[in-house]
């Protein structure tokens, strides 16, 4: 979603054995980062990269364990729309959501891939946010890295404001 990795397609890229890994603190309290990630109106304000906004009417969240997670990235130029599709395995609020995210035809890859959010208290009084996302053949954990680490940026703004 990067301007070096926009063309990247998943399937001729080998197996499907490698998972995003990414620890972040947030200065907040893991309350507020967890409702970041399950309030649609949140969601809408800061998921995606940069130049892929999500647009609040495609944000559905059914906040339950088998509930559905849903909401789309539509690129800024037009030139294309990624969707994500999960059902929330595991509800621990606000420790832990799991969920496994259906297939993209685009990507090439036939198999679901998990998302593991845990959010723990952060060495600095913030939260520690532990994700894990795949499995993702390896050529795409970089581009995947930088996505989640754009919309992190996006976050961080959003998280210093008044909620």
């Amino acid at each position: 979603m990067s301007e070096n990795h926009e063309d990247l397609t998943f399937g001729s890229l080998g197996p499907a054995d490698s998972e995003v890994v990414i620890d972040r603190e947030f200065a907040v309290a893991k309350e507020l980062v967890f409702r970041a990630f399950t309030d649609p109106d949140m969601v809408a304000a800061w998921f995606g990269p940069e130049g892929w906004p999500v647009p609040r009417e495609t944000v559905e969240i059914d906040l339950r364990e088998g509930g559905a997670y849903r909401l789309t990235m539509v690129a800024e130029d037009g030139s294309g729309q990624s969707p994500v599709d999960a059902v929330i395995e595991v509800l621990d609020e606000p420790h832990r959501i799991h969920s496994t995210e259906a297939p993209q035809p685009i990507t090439g890859l036939t198999e679901r891939s998990h998302l593991k959010l845990e959010f723990e208290d952060g060495p600095s009084g913030g939260t520690l946010l532990r994700l894990r996302q795949g499995m993702f053949p390896a050529a795409v954990i970089a581009p995947a890295t930088e996505g989640w680490h754009s919309s992190f940026t996006k976050l961080d703004a959003l998280l210093a404001q008044t909620w």
